[in-house]
C-alpha cells in the first residue's frame, strides 16, 4: 500500500477542533534562534524477532532518562533522538515524572522497536498523555517502529493537554545485510507533517529506509515546494551515505525550494554493533543553504572544538555541517528555517554548538565536555618515525592547519584568495557526501584517508628533511637558513608565507613540496603562482620535488634590488 503524506490539521482530533493545532517555536518563522538537543548513543544493537534496540538494556535506560531530564531542564525547542533508541522504559519514566515538553516545544524520539500489543499496553498505563497515530496495520511483521512526537497544545476549552503524535516506519531496509528488519517490520503507510496553525514552516520526519520511496518534488502530498521545511532523519545505519539512502537529498538541493530546507540525519555513534558488523560512520549531520552562513576561522574553530565540523557540499551548493562521530550529546542554536519580515533579520548564520556532553558511566550522567576528539593528534602521532611538532600546539586552530598543510604539499588551485574556506580543497565534500577534512579525520573512506596521507607526508619532508639542510635553500630564500620554521600562513603575510625567519630578521616565504613530479608538471604549478599571485608577490617561493631519490628545487627569477620590497637586499623594501 503506497503511503500517504498527512496533514497533522486532518488529524481527526485538530480536525474536530477537539484540539488546537500547536503553536511550535521551531516552526515560527521569526528571528528567534532555537535550541536543539540531540543524542548521539553509541552501544551494541540487540536483535529478536520482536525487538531492535539496546543489547545492554539498563545502561541505556541510564542514558536516555538523564538525556530526558536534561531536555526537559534546559526546556529546548526541539529535542532528537535516532531510529530505535529511545528505550520505552525511559519513555515511561518521563511520562510518570511528568518530565515533558513544555508548551512550543518538540521532541521527536526514535523509539525501540515494539509489538503491537505492547503497544497497545504502554498507551493504556499512561493516561496523562492523549495517543495520536494511524490504525495500528494488520500487515505481516512483528514489531512496529516508532517515532514519537511529543508537544503539548490546548483542548477547544483552553486546557492545555500532553499529545505523543506516533508515525510507524513505512518502508523496511532493503539490504540483504538488514534482512532483521526486512523480514519482520510491520510497516506503517503515513507520514505526519507539522506545522503551526498559521502554516508556514513545515516538519516531516523520515526514519532512515523510509528516504528510499521519498521524492521531494514529485509527490504533491509532501509539497515541497510550496512552504519551507524542515526534514529530520534518523537512523539506525551502517552506511548512512548510501546512494540509495542519500539520493533525496542530492535531488532536493539540486533544487531551487531548497533554499527554504534544512535537513537534520542523526545516527548511531560510530563503532555501533549490529548483527556482527561494526559500523565506521557516524553519518549526522545538518544540511542547509545560506549566503550568510559564517565561515569566520573563529565560528568554525569554535564548532570544531566542539564536534561539529564545517564541509561544503560544492555541486549541490549546501552548507554541511558534521557530528563528531563518538557517543555524544550535542547542544546547538541555530535560526529558523526562513523568516517572515525584515530580511535584515533573515540571517541563517548556520548552527553553533553551545554545549557538549559525554557520558560518565561511573556516577551515571552525562557531563560537559570541554572538547570533542577529532584525531587529528593521533593520526599526527601515528608517524612513528617523523611526529609532526607543532599539532598538539593550542595557540593554533583548526583552520591554521588546514591552511598549513594545503599550501605546504601544494594542494591547492593558486590563486590570491586560495585561503578561503570555499576554496580549500579539504573543505569541499564530495559528490557523495564524503568529507576530506584534514583534522577531522573520523571519516576513514580509502579516499579520504589517502587524501590526509598525502598533505600530512608532504609537510613531513618539508619540516623534517627539506627545512633542516642548508643545502635545499635557493637563493631567493638564502636568507632563511639556520633561521626558517613553518608556521602557518596568516593575513598579516596575506596568506603567502609558511616558512618564517625564527629570528625574526629575515623575510618570510612560501614553501611547497610537491613529492615525485616531472619537471614539467613543477614548472606548470610555479606559473601558475606567478600568474596569479604576480611576479613580485611570487619572488620567495620555492617548490621542491623529488627526482628519483634526489630532492630539486625550483623559483621564479631572482629579484632586482629595484623591483621587489621583498626580497632581502632590495633598495625599497619596507
Amino acid at each position: 500500500m503506497p503511503r500517504t503524506f498527512k496533514d497533522i490539521a486532518d488529524v481527526e482530533e485538530f480536525r474536530s477542533k477537539r484540539l488546537r493545532l500547536p503553536e511550535l517555536n521551531v516552526l515560527e518563522p521569526d528571528a528567534q534562534l532555537y535550541e536543539i538537543l540531540a543524542i548521539q548513543p553509541g552501544g551494541v544493537i540487540g536483535l529478536r524477532d520482536d525487538f531492535v534496540g539496546h543489547e545492554g538494556h539498563d545502561s541505556a535506560v541510564q542514558k536516555f532518562n538523564h538525556f530526558l531530564h536534561l531536555a526537559s531542564n534546559k526546556k529546548c525547542d526541539l529535542v532528537l533522538s535516532p531510529e530505535y533508541s529511545l528505550p520505552w522504559d525511559s519513555l515511561q519514566h518521563a511520562i510518570a515524572n511528568n518530565n515533558l515538553p513544555d508548551e512550543g516545544k518538540l521532541w521527536i524520539l526514535g523509539c525501540e522497536a515494539t509489538t503491537p500489543e505492547e503497544l497497545k499496553r504502554f498507551k493504556a498505563g499512561a493516561k496523562n498523555i492523549i495517543w495520536l497515530h494511524e490504525p495500528i496495520p494488520t500487515t505481516a511483521g512483528r514489531f512496529l517502529n516508532i517515532v514519537c512526537y511529543l508537544f503539548q497544545t490546548k483542548s477547544k476549552a483552553g486546557v492545555v493537554k500532553n499529545i505523543a503524535l506516533l508515525q510507524f516506519k513505512t518502508q523496511a531496509m532493503v539490504d540483504a545485510k538488514m534482512a532483521w528488519e526486512r523480514d519482520r517490520l510491520i510497516v506503517g503507510n503515513t507520514i505526519y507533517f507539522l506545522h503551526n496553525p498559521v502554516d508556514h514552516i513545515r516538519l516531516i520526519t523520515l526514519i532512515c529506509s523510509d528516504a528510499l520511496e521519498f521524492a521531494p518534488y514529485a509527490n504533491n502530498q509532501s509539497r515541497m515546494t510550496l512552504h519551507p521545511h524542515m526534514i529530520f532523519h534518523p537512523q539506525l545505519c551502517i552506511n548512512p551515505r548510501h546512494t540509495a539512502i542519500q539520493k533525496y537529498r542530492t535531488t532536493l538541493f539540486t533544487a531551487e525550494p531548497s533554499k527554504a530546507t534544512e535537513v537534520m540525519v542523526l545516527n548511531w555513534a560510530q563503532q555501533f554493533k549490529i548483527d556482527e558488523e561494526t559500523s565506521p560512520y557516524g553519518g549526522s549531520t545538518i544540511y542547509l543553504k545560506s549566503d550568510r552562513f559564517r565561515t569566520t576561522d573563529e565560528a568554525l574553530d569554535a564548532n570544531h572544538k566542539l564536534g561539529l565540523y564545517y564541509a561544503n557540499w560544492r555541486n549541490q551548493h549546501t552548507h554541511m555541517c558534521l557530528l563528531n562521530y563518538d557517543e555524544h550529546i550535542f547542544h546547538f542554536s541555530a535560526q529558523k528555517v526562513v523568516t517572515v519580515g525584515n530580511a535584515a533579520l533573515a540571517n541563517r548564520t548556520g548552527p553553533r554548538v553551545d554545549t557538549l556532553y559525554d557520558w560518565d558511566s561511573q556516577n551515571g550522567r552525562w557531563i560537559v565536555s570541554e572538547k570533542a576528539e577529532d584525531g587529528f593528534e593521533a593520526l599526527c602521532d601515528s608517524y612513528e618515525q617523523n611526529p609532526m611538532d607543532w599539532c598538539v600546539g593550542t595557540e593554533r586552530t583548526s583552520l591554521d592547519r588546514e591552511r598549513l598543510l594545503t599550501l605546504s604539499a601544494g594542494k591547492l588551485e593558486p590563486s590570491l584568495n586560495w585561503h578561503d574556506i570555499q576554496n580549500l580543497p579539504s573543505f569541499q565534500a564530495e559528490q557523495d557526501e564524503r568529507t576530506k577534512r584534514l583534522t577531522f579525520v573520523q571519516d576513514q573512506s580509502a579516499d579520504s584517508v589517502s587524501f590526509r596521507n598525502e598533505h600530512l607526508t608532504r609537510y613531513i619532508t618539508l619540516q623534517k628533511t627539506i627545512i633542516p639542510d642548508n643545502q635545499h635553500y635557493p637563493p631567493n630564500i638564502e636568507d632563511l637558513k639556520d633561521d626558517c620554521a613553518l608556521t602557518p600562513p596568516s593575513a598579516q603575510d596575506e596568506f603567502r608565507f609558511n616558512l618564517k625567519s625564527k629570528s625574526g630578521s629575515g623575510q618570510g616565504a612560501t614553501g611547497i613540496f610537491l613529492d615525485q613530479q616531472p619537471r614539467d608538471e613543477v614548472q606548470k604549478l610555479e606559473d601558475k603562482f606567478v600568474a596569479k599571485w604576480g611576479r613580485p608577490k611570487s619572488r620567495r617561493l620555492v617548490l621542491w620535488y623529488r627526482h628519483g631519490e634526489t630532492i630539486k628545487y625550483s623559483h621564479p627569477p631572482l629579484a632586482s634590488i629595484s623591483d621587489d620590497g621583498e626580497h632581502p637586499a632590495s633598495i625599497v623594501r619596507n
